[in-house]
């Protein structure tokens, strides 16, 4: 097929060598300039890849379904969003397994009841520390 077969073809699709040339211009620029913002964020000042973090503030989460006058309270658990906001805020001690049974990969690492189960003993995972930097203990998990 020569040259003129292939305009001939292009311009039959649609699509001429000028038009082709002028596509291949601007996708080759797109990608040059893709690559010049990442290397200018890559560049970017140390001060903001490092900063500290600030304590206080306010804790804002946009859940779908959520409105701005809800809140949450963890012994009201009706909807998704509350259990959005309750799954993203806090740890749990333990979690259940596809089989209903414990699953000890959140705060404890071990739960067991006395002989007649009114009294169980709950003992954490080690090294946990809440983000004002206290450890958790026993005070944190108990009941009144």
């Amino acid at each position: 097929m020569n040259a003129m077969d292939l305009d001939r073809a292009a311009a039959s699709s649609g699509l001429t060598r000028e038009e082709l040339l002028k596509r291949a211009a601007v996708g080759g620029a797109v990608i040059v300039a893709g690559g010049s913002l990442v290397r200018s964020a890559q560049g970017a000042p140390a001060g903001l890849a490092a900063s500290t973090p600030k304590r206080g503030g306010t804790f804002r989460i946009g859940v779908s379904g959520g409105s701005a006058k809800d809140f949450i309270d963890g012994q009201n658990i009706v909807t998704r969003p509350d259990q959005a906001r309750i799954v993203t805020g806090w740890e749990t001690l333990v979690v259940f397994d596809s089989q209903f049974k414990l699953k000890f990969d959140g705060l404890a690492g071990e739960i067991t009841p006395n002989k007649k189960g009114t009294v169980w003993t709950i003992r954490v995972r080690p090294g946990i520390e809440f983000h004002n930097g206290k450890t958790l203990g026993a005070a944190d998990v108990s009941t009144p």
